[in-house]
């Protein structure tokens, strides 16, 4: 069963060597994900307090603070925000996070400019119709098309801000199961590279390299200085696939 689980414990002493020194008040509050808040091993504080365990007044505490989270889980105010930020289905995502730092900051870019960019196709799209169905804005120039243009810069300016800072849908944190590799996009470049060369008619696809490099070449910058940054190691499979991104721009240009 998944829910929230959380510990009472008395306040922390640091003492003077920088060693957490953490007192268990026994008590425990559990928040499934469906039902009733309830608060755990009462009994284990009753024994624990007769048995000398734990002071009274330290059990009145623990109680006390169990009937306060008891209350704010009933008004929806805990866990606090932290951790609500982080629902229960992304906990595979924090492991990505705790165990390839680089990948996972990588990927989280890399999806928000993705989800960018089809939610402004979206925006265009939509918005390109309605002026296109009760205006001529998209094929004479006026009042109409200046409308048209501002309308389109001020959807990008919107959207930049929410698809950026993870508000939007699908950009708040990096899934594994859709998680890139700088692999990938290495042995993609690769790929793209040989197979211009096999068929050797290089100039028919040339605008459409251009684009597909220069994607590579852009997810591929994110994948080394995230790389680089967080994991304190050479990208090397981002560096050889952003050599090669350039290299082949070099060539189409």
């Amino acid at each position: 069963m998944r829910g929230y689980y959380t510990n009472i414990v008395l306040p922390a002493n640091l003492g003077t060597s920088g060693v957490w020194h953490i007192t268990d008040a026994f008590l425990d509050l559990w928040q499934p994900r469906r039902g009733n808040v309830e608060v755990l091993d009462r009994e284990e504080l009753d024994e624990a307090e007769r048995g000398g365990l734990i002071a009274p007044a330290d059990a009145r505490r623990a109680r006390a603070e169990a009937r306060r989270l008891m209350e704010a889980a009933r008004k929806r105010s805990w866990p606090p925000r932290a951790v609500r930020r982080w629902p229960l289905d992304s906990v595979s995502s924090l492991r990505l996070r705790r165990d390839e730092p680089g990948r996972y900051f990588a990927n989280l870019v890399s999806t928000r400019v993705i989800a960018y960019g089809l939610y402004m196709m979206g925006a265009v799209s939509l918005t390109s119709i309605l002026f296109a169905a009760f205006t001529d804005a998209l094929t004479v120039r006026g009042t109409a098309q200046l409308a048209w243009l501002a309308t389109l810069g001020a959807e990008a300016a919107l959207l930049l801000p929410f698809a950026l800072g993870g508000r939007l849908p699908a950009t708040e944190y990096a899934r594994p199961s859709e998680a890139m590799h700088e692999r990938t996009l290495l042995a993609a470049a690769a790929a793209t590279g040989i197979a211009v060369l096999l068929l050797n008619r290089s100039e028919l696809w040339r605008d459409l390299l251009i684009a597909v490099y220069g994607s590579l070449a852009f997810f591929l910058t994110v994948f080394g200085v995230s790389r680089a940054w967080f994991d304190r190691s050479f990208p090397l499979s981002a560096t050889a696939g952003l050599l090669l991104c350039v290299i082949a721009l070099l060539v189409l240009i």
